[in-house]
């Protein structure tokens, strides 16, 4: 019995020996690679120099399904409902750009240089999802736009751990880029004397998804700044009661026509009348042949709409402030009769009616019953 219990036990260990390694190594997830090749837009070919900061945004379960690292665990985007096209995984990529940026995460990247050839290499990648930013640019050109990298990708017949990545949008600048800053918020309150502490949104939002991306160097609320919220489809700035709020700046590297709209958020705090004036603001950017770089030749803000009254134009951006007024209504409604004389009238002919009409009503049926007897 007991030699049976021996053999036994050892049987026992030697399973145990020769399975573990099995299934550490069944488990280990494989690695992969992601080359990355600068071109150029206008030529096709490659450019050195630079450097790209790449993030791991999520990793990869059993399931394969994404889940974020601790870092983005607040991202408000549902990676596992993105669908594979250039449109969706673009805003995506650009929205994780503006939360990287806005949390502070710059220092948790992997940076990878640009050799002289325009190719990096980036390698022993695990599985999950990363994003590429342009770290730095190379010489005389602009940044790429950022990107999302799955590892592994399905490439239509199988899953591919190595990933071959061309970014999209590098294009030459000219000597000098444009940069702008964006007119004030400017927020009264009216009727009250008295401090207001409520916090009051405003919305800019870009009328195309491509445009640069706004920089408003006061941070988000939680760091004390005026951001309350940042993507690629809008930016929300704050006010604390009536006082200013910084939009920001922003740089084009490219010649165009960049159009931008102004509100304020009605968030519905009792006893104010919200501003609904809408500012639609044009910037008017263009190529100065003579010095070779970019300049402004107009800021054009209209009331309401492309077509509205012009409420200005001109070059200095800072001679214009987006203003809105709230009213604080000093005696909200309620539902009791206003105490004016206008009201006594109609009030005085109401029971004066009711009273007449109690009045018949006990004459006849005195009479009707003086008729029954």
């Amino acid at each position: 019995m007991k030699k049976a219990l021996f053999y036994t036990a050892v049987c026992a260990v030697l399973v145990m020996v020769c399975v573990f390694p099995v299934f550490a190594e069944t488990n280990t997830s494989p690695t992969g690679n992601i080359t990355f090749t600068i071109t150029s837009c206008e030529t096709g070919k490659n450019i050195g120099g630079g450097s790209i900061a790449v993030y791991r945004v999520a990793s990869l379960d059993g399931n394969g399904n994404y889940i974020p690292e601790n870092d983005f665990s607040s991202l408000d985007i549902n990676i596992n409902s993105l669908v594979y096209s250039d449109s969706d995984w673009s805003e995506t990529a650009e929205n994780i750009s503006l939360y990287i940026r806005n949390h502070a995460l710059t220092d948790r990247a992997v940076i990878v240089n640009i050799d002289e050839n325009g190719c990096a290499v980036l390698s022993g990648v695990k599985t999950g999802l990363y994003a590429a930013i342009q770290n730095e640019a190379p010489d005389g050109y602009g940044s790429f736009r950022p990107f999302i990298i799955p590892v592994p990708y399905n490439d239509g017949s199988e899953m591919k751990y190595n990933f071959d990545a061309k970014p999209k949008g590098t294009v030459k600048l000219p000597d000098g880029i444009c940069t702008v800053t964006f007119p004030f918020i400017r927020k009264t309150v009216k009727g009250t004397d008295k401090t207001v502490n409520t916090e009051f949104r405003f919305r800019v939002r870009p009328l195309e998804k491509n445009y640069p991306q706004i920089v408003n160097i006061s941070g988000m609320t939680e760091n004390g700044g005026d951001i309350v919220s940042q993507s690629a489809d809008e930016l929300i700035v704050r006010t604390t009661g009536g006082g200013i709020a910084e939009i920001g700046s922003i740089t084009f590297d490219t010649a165009g026509i960049y159009y931008f709209e102004v509100s304020e958020t009605d968030t519905h705090e009792k006893g104010f009348r919200y501003d609904k004036t809408v500012y639609f603001c044009k910037y008017s950017v263009v190529h100065d042949n003579e010095h070779n770089t970019l300049t402004i030749s107009d800021m054009t803000v209209r009331y309401d709409n492309a077509n509205g009254k012009i409420l200005y134009s001109g070059k200095d951006t800072s001679a214009f402030t987006f203003d809105f007024v709230n009213y604080l209504d000093s005696s909200p409604e309620r539902y009791t009769l206003p105490q004016t004389g206008q009201v006594w009238f109609p009030v005085i002919l109401i029971s004066v009616t009711g009273t007449v009409s109690v009045i018949m009503g006990a004459v006849l049926f005195r009479r009707k019953k003086y008729e029954i007897r």
